[in-house]
């Protein structure tokens, strides 16, 4: 092989010394993009972390005991009566401690966030069931009340037409027609009560199916 010319050493040398500055270059954009790296995974650790810290701090410190105190206010709303308690004031204060929670939720797309506001929302409803319990309680025992009134018309209807047909037959006459007159009159106030008690019921079946169906 023959020996390389001075003008090929030259070329041969600036070839090494390029590849070597090449090569250096990539290793510190290598060495640099690592570093990076490494920062910004610790950072993002750090940021989580932190969230977490919040998240654990608000479960403790608000939502656990808020959610308990809820909890405890709703166990009264179909026994308010036994215990003394007053229906309006419970859902008031029920509905200002679920209002006070969901107003210290940090409103973003982490599904701690989710769960807090289906928890929430699934007190809310059950607050609204025990309500439409206790007024459907309520109107089965108006109508109840509506029935016994209703037989009672119904049998004093027939009361009265009984008499009032028995006194027809016999003919009336002197006393008589002003017995029958009297009990006419009788069995007309009835039937006006039996009609409203008739109208009183069937709203009231409307209403409790209606609530039922929802």
């Amino acid at each position: 092989m023959k020996p390389l010319n001075k003008k090929e050493r030259n070329k041969a040398f600036y070839k090494v010394v390029g590849l070597f500055l090449i090569s250096f270059i990539i290793a510190i954009i290598l060495g640099f993009t690592t570093m990076n790296v490494g920062r910004l995974s610790e950072q993002k650790m750090n940021t989580e972390l932190t969230k977490l810290k919040d998240h654990l701090k608000f479960q403790e410190e608000v939502f656990a005991p808020n959610v308990g105190r809820t909890t405890g206010l709703l166990s009264k709303i179909p026994t308010y009566r036994e215990e003394g308690e007053n229906l309006e004031v419970l859902n008031q204060d029920i509905g200002a401690m679920l209002s006070q929670t969901k107003n210290q939720i940090e409103e973003d797309e982490s599904w701690e966030s989710e769960m807090y506001e289906n928890v929430i929302q699934a007190l809310s409803d059950l607050q609204i069931a025990y309500n439409e319990q206790m007024k459907l309680k309520e109107q089965m025992g108006s109508s109840d009340e509506v029935e016994q009134k209703l037989q009672v018309c119904i049998t004093e209807r027939d009361r009265l037409q009984n008499q009032l047909n028995i006194l027809q037959a016999a003919g009336g006459g002197g006393g008589g027609d002003a017995d029958c007159s009297q009990i006419e009159k009788e069995l007309k106030q009835v039937r006006q009560q039996l009609n409203t008690c008739n109208l009183e019921n069937k709203a009231l079946r409307q209403e409790i199916e209606r609530i039922r169906n929802r």
